[in-house]
């Protein structure tokens, strides 16, 4: 029985890091000004959980056209 749990538990564990989505850096690629626009983001848009980054070479600043939900904002 013993035995059974531990798979068990090992199993559970496998599937809760194998369901998580990977997150990733997105990068602003100045090419218009909506935020909510994929095209403008090298990489596509941001997702939740995901890292929003802004280089200060940024000549078309970011209007947002809706709610966001990012992990994190970077300004370099």
């Amino acid at each position: 029985m013993k035995k059974y749990l531990l798979l068990l538990a090992g199993l559970l564990v496998f599937l809760a890091f194998a369901c998580q989505a990977n997150a990733a850096d997105k990068t602003w690629a100045n090419t218009g000004t909506d935020y909510n626009t994929g095209a403008n983001w090298t990489g596509g848009l941001p997702g939740t959980g995901d890292a929003a980054l802004f280089s200060s070479a940024v000549t078309n600043q970011p209007v947002l056209s809706g709610a966001i939900q990012r992990g994190n904002f970077y300004f370099r």
